[in-house]
């Protein structure tokens, strides 16, 4: 009887504790996960003081800002920026979610301060803000209303978290942001877009820098760099500016350096540089000084600068010998790299001896657009054609012609650029058709009357079928006369595409390929073909530029019309 009990309750022991062990596993299975849903929610500013706009502040007050939420506190250093600056480091102290920002020293009178709170302050689970927060207040009787509202990029995309630097300017300022923290500083919200409120008036000077070491310096060796098209005044007159695009992108702040001087057949020196060159200041024979051993006459006589454009790091002066076997030297001034540095005229020069050699050598086609075989060339392209050196104009253009399947010669305007780059706009291009571009080269001669070598020189091209692309259309206003350049960034996976015009005004583009599309232009005043973001050493401006602010979708045989931009110097 006791082995049968004793079985019962441990039976019944049994199945009680599996039980147990069920409804633990089921009740387990209906309870979330620890921790609950991954937060995703970026912070919020509930509260701050002195109120917003708030004026006669007392000097004696501390800054306080209540977060929505547990902030990272190592996020608040570096993501905080108030202007003017303390004299001192602010101290920064917590109570649960509000932060306490405080200086050892009172704040000025009579001004206004501007805090933001930048998007690098993030959440306990690494939420940053999505856009800049800022407030003023103000220790005087007015506040400072002055704003400057526009997009940041880096290269052509939208930059979240850029930082967008503003200087006051006066008439002795000496301006380097390697060394000097900027006056006021904010960074561009989740779309790129930036606003800096609360400026007094005066006189700005605007940067993009992407600050990835937070020291409110630009390290030019690893960070983004970029100017605002022109100094900005606010005044009575203007108290807000708004588009103002700023693009940063990486800097060579290397200055042009002279690498080797060599006289060539025909009185033609050769000048080599360590880097890219700007081409509108290295193509100014004015920047280059020849002199002579001793109290001699100068034995070279420079006459034209020119380059082929495909290197730009070597530049062609041709000259006249005045004296041969003669030793030469040349300084060079107000040359700039292709990133805008200066040259250094302390120690750039080089020595030569000058010869009187007979130019025997031949030209060539160094490049051309189209290149043969492509079959995307648009009917409204300019063609282009790069000759080694310099040409008889009047040699090239009758040896020129360009003729459609038919034999027929399609007329046109030719202009040249340095006597090295023939340009040609057909007056007609119809789509979907085969051309034949050609040079007769027994009457393509160079200015010492050396024909081409070749026995034949043809490229032959069709341009794209107008039926299968799309047209755009619109109008780009500039209260400048410079060339515009209209791009097309390519947002399917196709080609960017880029179209100069010569001034600012109507356009239409036939046969774009489909897809969709960012467009934006830009004033070229350098002729170069591509957007200048701004240069240092000496500072220079950013050439100006607007994007259009909707995606543009071309669809094969439609027209997509009314695209209007706005482009201002």
């Amino acid at each position: 009887m006791l082995l049968l009990s004793k079985n019962k309750h441990s039976l019944f022991g049994t199945l009680f504790l599996a039980a147990i062990i069920f409804l633990s596993i089921s009740c387990a299975k209906n309870v979330s996960p620890p921790g609950g849903p991954e937060d995703k929610t970026p912070p919020k500013i509930l509260e701050v003081f002195p109120s917003p706009n708030t004026m006669k502040v007392a000097t004696d007050s501390e800054i306080k800002i209540t977060f929505s939420e547990s902030i990272n506190r190592k996020t608040i250093s570096d993501g905080i920026f108030i202007s003017p600056l303390f004299e001192d480091e602010p101290e920064y102290k917590w109570k649960g979610k509000t932060l306490k920002i405080q200086s050892s020293a009172a704040l000025l009178a009579s001004r206004t301060y501007v805090v933001v709170v930048g998007t690098d302050v993030s959440d306990l689970h690494g939420n940053r803000l999505s856009y800049p927060f800022s407030f003023a207040f103000s220790t005087g009787d007015s506040l400072d209303i002055g704003a400057i509202a526009g997009n940041g990029y880096i290269e052509n995309k939208p930059a979240k978290g850029l930082g967008i630097w503003a200087y006051a300017l006066t008439d002795t300022t000496v301006l380097d942001p390697v060394n000097e923290v900027p006056d006021y500083i904010t960074q561009t919200g989740d779309d790129g877009s930036y606003r800096l409120d609360f400026l007094a008036p005066g006189k700005y000077r605007l940067f993009a820098i992407n600050d990835r070491n937070k020291d409110k310096l630009w390290d030019s060796d690893s960070e983004e760099y970029g100017t605002a098209p022109k100094d900005l005044v606010i005044d009575a007159e203007q108290q807000y500016f708004r588009s103002i695009i700023l693009t940063a992108a990486k800097r060579d702040t290397l200055p042009p350096l002279i690498s080797l001087c060599k006289m060539l057949p025909g009185s033609v020196l050769e000048v080599s540089f360590e880097s890219d060159l700007d081409l509108q200041s290295a193509l100014n024979i004015d920047s280059y000084k020849f002199g002579s051993a001793g109290e001699a006459e100068v034995p070279f006589e420079a006459v034209k600068a020119y380059s082929t454009r495909q290197d730009t790091r070597t530049i062609y002066i041709k000259g006249n010998v005045l004296e041969a076997g003669a030793a030469c030297s040349l300084s060079i001034f107000n040359i700039l790299s292709k990133e805008r540095v200066s040259v250094d005229t302390s120690d750039n020069s080089c020595t030569f001896i000058s010869e009187i050699k007979p130019d025997t050598t031949a030209p060539s086609v160094v490049s051309t657009t189209p290149v043969s075989g492509v079959q995307v060339f648009f009917p409204d392209s300019t063609i282009q054609i790069v000759f080694s050196e310099l040409m008889s104009i009047d040699s090239v253009v009758a040896a020129f012609s360009l003729k459609d399947t038919l034999g027929n010669n399609v007329s046109g305007e030719i202009t040249w650029i340095d006597d090295i780059i023939l340009r040609f706009k057909p007056h007609i291009l119809e789509g979907r058709t085969n051309y034949a571009l050609s040079l007769d080269p027994a009457k393509t001669m160079d200015l010492n009357f050396n024909p081409m070598q070749d026995s034949i020189w043809v490229i032959r091209f069709k341009t794209m079928p107008s039926d299968t692309g799309g047209t755009v259309e619109g109008t780009v206003t500039a209260d400048d006369s410079s060339l515009v350049v209209l791009t097309f960034l390519s947002l399917s996976g196709g080609s960017n595409l880029t179209f100069p015009l010569e001034k600012a005004g109507s356009f239409s583009f036939k046969g774009i390929p489909g897809g969709k599309y960012r467009l934006y232009s830009f004033l070229d005043l350098d002729k170069d073909g591509k957007y200048f973001s701004g240069g240092y050493k000496p500072i220079r401006f950013s050439e100006p530029r607007i994007f259009y602010p909707d995606t543009i979708e071309v669809r094969p045989r439609w027209e997509t019309a009314g695209i209007k931009m706005e482009l201002s110097r």
